[in-house]
């Protein structure tokens, strides 16, 4: 991964994954695990042990009065645990079924799923896909690395491109459009669409 970008903003909770990485040391997540440990060291705490959960001292769950939290998205774990009986069902012979509390609900647990599906295959995708060279760009893990048209070094994340850098650079440099393309033809994905920032 390039450590150039960071891989977890501020305000996008943390995976299982990712909290171990952060424990052990890779340079791209140090800066939300130094967060952490500035805002809440009670979390930082939780985090480099491994626990799953923690006490906060100084907070109460507004609904139960608990003060425990999962160490990955914060939330109450004793209200977290009523939810898990009421949401999934086990049914011999099946297994765990999802049985949704509101149709709202349902829609919101399904478009996650669905969401998490599409990235777990996509992310096998371009690991099958290995390493591209097209003039002076590659194509490696998911970014794309070369030269802007001023000839600075530069990261183009497949998932985050920067909609008006990669515009100019297909216009304008024929080796970036091709492996532009080509990489989104083996992966199965529209050139075109790009996500213009918000």
């Amino acid at each position: 991964m390039n450590s150039s970008i960071n891989p977890l903003p501020n305000g996008k909770h943390p995976t299982n994954r990712e909290l171990q990485l952060m424990r052990l040391g890779y340079a791209e997540y140090q800066p939300r695990l130094m967060s952490i440990k500035k805002n809440n060291p009670e979390r930082y705490a939780a985090v480099m042990d491994g626990r799953k959960r923690f006490y906060q001292h100084g907070w109460a769950c507004p609904t139960c009065g608990n003060s425990e939290r999962y160490t990955r998205n914060l939330a109450c774990a004793y209200c977290a645990g009523q939810r898990i009986p009421l949401c999934f069902k086990i049914i011999e012979g099946v297994g765990s079924v999802y049985t949704p509390l509101s149709e709202e609900r349902s829609a919101e647990y399904q478009a996650r799923r669905q969401e998490l599906m599409y990235q777990r295959d996509l992310r096998s995708r371009i690991r099958k896909l290995g390493e591209i060279r097209c003039g002076w760009w590659v194509f490696r893990d998911g970014d794309f690395l070369g030269q802007n048209l001023a000839g600075v070094a530069v990261a183009i994340s497949l998932h985050e491109p920067d909609s008006f850098t990669v515009r100019n650079l297909r216009k304008q440099d024929p080796a970036f459009n091709t492996i532009w393309e080509h990489v989104h033809d083996a992966l199965r994905l529209n050139p075109e669409a790009i996500y213009e920032p918000e």
